[in-house]
């Protein structure tokens, strides 16, 4: 560009504009277009690993996205269990802020990730006396717990109520450095995002997180305590 300008800056025949056009989405459709974005992306083999802040993205877009929205498309088997299992998770947990139940959304983000732990699993299981259906359906439990537990993790983190600032922080972080990020662990993260600070200190905690090249720097009881 800088090429560019310099050679034809002045040669008004020569210069050119874009046009750019926005499309506001309403929630009401904010699932369905982020599901036909991932099944576009499966159908082209373009699929890009996300990192950690994104998959936080993902999870708060979808949890709150219009229920209609995302069951769109789903036979009426899986919107009978959608609802059985999201009623479940709600009356656990005495109400929930998202719209789908943890596991859906972790088999939807992390289908990839899903789909290769459940045949792996099934592999793992070598009793002869088991059909390959019931092998299925024992390794398919197994995994299925394992994913809902790291959902419910960042379901915890994407909470809304964690505040705008945290998230803003969390969205622009250089996801690409984490390994050298020592004070910035995941679990960190988790811990900060449902220990009972006001937003506004959980903000300032994870920005000197985000800044911590060492792990020791300051005590776990000092991090996550108002005093």
């Amino acid at each position: 560009m800088r090429l560019i300008k310099t050679q034809f800056s002045m040669t008004k025949w020569r210069h050119c504009s874009v046009k750019c056009q926005f499309v506001f989405v309403d929630r009401s459709a904010e699932g369905e277009l982020m599901l036909a974005l991932r099944s576009q992306n499966e159908i082209g083999r373009t699929t890009v690993s996300t990192n950690f802040g994104q998959e936080i993205f993902l999870f708060q877009k979808l949890a709150v996205a219009s229920k209609d929205s995302l069951m769109k498309d789903f036979p009426q088997d899986w919107i009978r269990w959608i609802e059985v299992e999201l009623a479940c998770e709600k009356k656990a947990s005495k109400g929930s802020w998202y719209n789908a139940p943890a596991l859906l959304l972790a088999m939807l983000i992390w289908k990839e990730d899903f789909d290769l732990s459940l045949i792996k699993e099934m592999q793992e299981i070598n009793d002869p006396s088991i059909s390959l259906p019931e092998k299925e359906m024992v390794a398919r439990g197994r995994i299925e717990k394992i994913f809902k537990e790291r959902a419910y993790k960042m379901l915890a983190i994407a909470n809304p109520a964690n505040g705008q600032g945290f998230f803003s922080l969390l969205f622009n972080f250089n996801w690409i450095r984490e390994k050298d990020q020592v004070g910035l662990r995941r679990d960190k993260v988790h811990s900060l995002a449902t220990s009972k600070i006001s937003p506004e200190r959980k903000k300032e905690i994870l920005h000197s997180l985000m800044h911590c090249r060492v792990d020791d720097v300051t005590s776990e009881r000092e991090y996550y305590s108002d005093g």
